[in-house]
């Protein structure tokens, strides 16, 4: 049974700091006072160090009080893989003090931040995680993820206090949301632009191979119309009046079937009659072939 605290008489009555800190205890949780809002933050300070803010914490019945500035150095990152610290607020019952302290975190592809340790002699609350990633030799803001929020890691103290200043969690939540946002459209912007080069590029190329497949089209239909042109002037002296015309018209017939396999292959307009299993042009009831016509399009 306890009671406390009443008058010493004779030395009857001499309390100790574990009788105070169950007294504190009974009314007042773990974690870190919530005025000032920023008290004991973790915030980025130049290189490979950051500071915790003044502000009070309480732990298991025991006060802690940091009145300046805390640098704290973060050791420096691997080359190759990331790691996430921790900085906590310790209370060591063994060595009787609370101090700031950092717990190192394991490389890894896909790293965590290190366990906190609450047992009879050692009780740790969160202050912030620091992502230490590969390579890195500047801690930013952007790197530190304030847990004095959390519950789990490490909360506020409740009981006696009637009043919460979130001005500074507020901020740090718009901060984390306009950084967000940046990073997000600065990653589409770069997404769409991307796309865009691409469809031009392709556009481009194909363009190029279809001006290419033109030119040597013309070059190669110039060539054999005129190769059958001196054929045809060759020997048109040879034959009669109407081989000569019926050649002609077939000369005619074939220069007309080119010039539409040019349309076609140009413009991407294929057109040609449906036949049947007999290979004869199917008609409508007026006589009229049905014709077939498909095209391409390229975006």
């Amino acid at each position: 049974m306890n009671y406390m605290p009443f008058n010493s008489v004779d030395h009857d009555r001499v309390y100790k700091a574990e009788d105070w800190a169950w007294y504190f205890s009974t009314f007042i949780t773990n974690g870190i006072f919530p005025s000032p809002s920023d008290g004991l933050q973790v915030v980025a300070n130049k290189a490979m160090t950051v500071q915790v803010l003044p502000g009070f914490g309480f732990i298991n019945g025991y006060a802690f009080r940091n009145q300046s500035n805390f640098e704290v150095t973060i050791e420096n990152a691997d080359g190759v893989l990331s790691r996430i610290d921790r900085i906590v607020l310790r209370w060591d019952l063994i060595k009787r003090m609370m101090s700031i302290e950092t717990l190192r975190g394991a490389v890894s592809k896909y790293p965590t931040a290190p366990e906190l340790t609450r047992s009879a002699d050692i009780w740790e609350l969160a202050l912030a995680d620091v992502s230490v990633t590969k390579g890195v030799t500047t801690i930013t803001q952007a790197m530190i993820t304030d847990d004095r929020f959390k519950s789990s890691l490490c909360g506020i103290c409740a009981g006696v206090i009637t009043q919460i200043d979130a001005s500074t969690l507020t901020k740090q939540f718009n901060s984390f949301f306009d950084t967000y946002q940046k990073t997000i459209l600065s990653d589409y912007e770069g997404y769409t632009k991307s796309i865009a080069d691409y469809e031009e590029a392709w556009k481009d190329s194909l363009n190029t191979w279809r001006s290419a497949q033109t030119s040597e089209q013309d070059r190669w239909q110039s060539t054999q119309w005129q190769a059958f042109n001196d054929w045809l002037a060759q020997i048109k002296d040879l034959l009669g009046t109407e081989a000569a015309a019926a050649l002609s018209a077939t000369a005619a017939d074939h220069d007309e079937r080119i010039n539409l396999l040019e349309y076609m292959n140009r413009f991407d307009d294929f057109f040609c009659p449906i036949l049947d299993d007999s290979d004869c042009p199917i008609v409508d009831d007026d006589g009229m072939v049905l014709m077939g016509d498909w095209k391409y399009s390229y975006l």
